[in-house]
């Protein structure tokens, strides 16, 4: 096992453990500017002559540990093709059209307005994307995508991310073409995205309905999994006695146990600071 796979690894265990994650999470490699993806990596089309949709890909890699690359030749969904850059789509022409019609809006001005917005690498039949588990890439990926199938997952992973940067996730929601949006915005800006899963994902792939994608730019993906982590032990921390009894059940109770700084805040600005406190912040660092 090569060191780049062995630390991917040790991360991947703490996010997975700590999340209690379904699935492992995946490594994506973007090639364009005339990069072109090596030709050891599996291709559908080349190496098997089938042709898959991406998401349908997403789910290989997920549920069978593969390494997968996927070129022009081998998309069989038109929406990759052209937010990666690889076909002609220019106003004004037949496929431009088509593309308005079909983009989910009745509007077609409001439609042309969304396919302005669209995320698109710039044109390049060479154009490819690389898709594994993480901890068999053997290359740096430029993201790595979570499958969270719980939304307190996804919380944690953003609480993770502005403990230390300060930073929130801002995300822009389509109900289609999630192949895309969780791929490349956060690939083009270099921030975290949350995006939800389309209905081809749901109906092709096999995606479970209940997931969300958290795509995490590599340059984050080390230190944010151990500050999730960190999150979530401080949480069952004080939320624990120390002979691992919860000190808080998830009832709706009046007047409950808060945190220190609670009354301190109350005590300032005059209102009632004589809660019990749950924890103080020294129990936070």
């Amino acid at each position: 096992m090569s060191e780049l796979i062995s630390e991917y690894k040790e991360y991947c265990d703490a996010l997975v453990d700590s999340l209690k994650l379904r699935h492992r999470p995946l490594g994506v490699k973007i090639y364009h500017n005339g990069e072109t993806v090596p030709d050891k990596y599996w291709r559908p089309y080349r190496d098997a002559h089938e042709n898959y949709a991406m998401c349908q890909i997403v789910s290989k890699v997920k549920n069978e540990d593969m390494v997968i690359a996927l070129t022009k030749e081998d998309h069989w969904c038109w929406k990759p093709l052209i937010g990666l850059g690889l076909v002609d789509v220019e106003k004004g022409s037949e496929a431009y059209d088509i593309f308005l019609r079909n983009n989910g809006c009745m509007d077609l001005e409001q439609s042309a307005a969304n396919v302005e917005m669209f995320p698109r690498l710039e044109r390049n039949d060479t154009n490819a994307i690389l898709i594994g588990p993480l901890e068999k890439l053997d290359v740096t990926p430029d993201l790595v995508l979570v499958y969270t199938n719980t939304n307190q997952q996804a919380r944690w992973i953003v609480g993770g991310l502005k403990y230390r940067t300060g930073k929130t996730v801002e995300a822009h929601f389509d109900y289609i073409d999630s192949c895309m949006w969780s791929t490349l915005p956060a690939y083009l800006s270099g921030e975290v995205k949350i995006t939800i899963p389309d209905p081809g994902e749901v109906q092709r792939a096999g995606c479970p309905e209940d997931e969300l994608i958290v795509s995490i730019p590599e340059p984050y993906f080390k230190q944010l999994c151990i500050d999730t982590k960190k999150k979530i032990d401080d949480q069952n921390r004080r939320l624990n006695n120390p002979d691992g009894t919860v000190k808080m059940k998830a009832e709706m109770v009046p007047n409950f146990p808060r945190p220190g700084f609670y009354n301190k805040l109350y005590e300032l600005w005059g209102l009632n600071a004589n809660g019990t406190v749950a924890w103080s912040e020294k129990e936070r660092e």
